[in-house]
């Protein structure tokens, strides 16, 4: 039970970790010139625009191809996304990918809770969904500190490559995890 607490619980934290990035990240780029407030808010909603479709589909595609299957392709999804945001040119490209990652970013929290309920006895499940959600909630403080950090330093494109490349780690590592 540890161990899956574990593979599931670290997807989860990356996500909220991914979606609190975005607090210190939009205000660097309105500081550097690279956004506005405007371009802010629409990066905003996308985000939970993308959030709302992936969490729509994920319970479908969990049956249909298997939680596993859904759980590694969400994960990959904001995973790739992530990282690819690093390089934007642009405020509309990273925009049209927050789309994509937050469709990964929704699908993910659907999926977790779910996923991790299926391999604990019933009389156990509130203790281990509790811990579960205490470590996803631990991604605001954590991505907090980390861009308190790294954004002054090294810029705010770190913080997507820091949940890019943990979101493509946790997915190797889930490759362990039974279906």
């Amino acid at each position: 039970h540890w161990k899956v607490l574990g593979l599931i619980s670290a997807g989860a934290f990356l996500d909220a970790f991914d979606i609190y990035l975005a607090a210190g990240a939009l205000g660097a780029m309105v500081k550097s010139g690279f956004s506005d407030l405007r371009l802010n808010a629409l990066f905003i909603s996308v985000t939970f625009l993308g959030m709302l479709i992936g969490a729509g589909f994920a319970g479908y595609l969990g049956d249909r191809f298997g939680r596993r299957s859904s759980y590694q392709t969400n994960l990959l999804i904001f995973g790739i996304a992530s990282i690819a945001a690093c390089f934007v040119p642009n405020m509309t490209w990273l925009i049209a990918l927050r789309l994509i990652m937050g469709i990964g970013l929704g699908a993910e929290l659907v999926v977790a809770a779910g996923t991790l309920c299926e391999f604990l006895p019933p009389a156990s499940r509130g203790r281990w969904t509790a811990l579960l959600a205490f470590i996803i909630n631990s991604g605001l403080l954590v991505s907090t500190a980390v861009g308190y950090v790294v954004i002054p330093h090294l810029g705010w494109r770190y913080m997507f490559a820091i949940a890019g490349v943990g979101a493509i780690i946790v997915w190797v590592l889930r490759h362990r995890m039974p279906e």
